[in-house]
């Protein structure tokens, strides 16, 4: 857990050198094919890894460095929408 830590996954660079750490330490497991389960390969781990789709954004609207979690989520989503509008022109 505390390995993790060390990364910052708002950066593609360290996401990069996250996987391709987990990618070293499989590496070193010779024995991995048998630990897979039934139907899986090696390739569907590579594809799970690299594809990312465990990592989870968080988004949070701050004011003055606190979260302004009383909003409902149908305002938090308009908030969002309306700052990609804002921010694609």
């Amino acid at each position: 857990n505390s390995a993790i830590k060390t990364y910052d996954f708002n950066s593609k660079d360290s996401i990069k050198a996250f996987v391709d750490n987990i990618m070293y330490l499989l590496g070193d497991c010779n024995n991995i094919t048998n630990q897979l389960s039934k139907n899986k390969t090696k390739n569907d781990i590579y594809n799970y890894l690299w594809k990312c789709e465990y990592i989870k954004p968080k988004y949070s609207l701050l004011a003055n460095n606190k979260e302004l979690s009383f909003l409902s989520r149908r305002t938090w989503n308009r908030i969002t929408y309306l700052l990609s509008a804002v921010r694609s022109k």
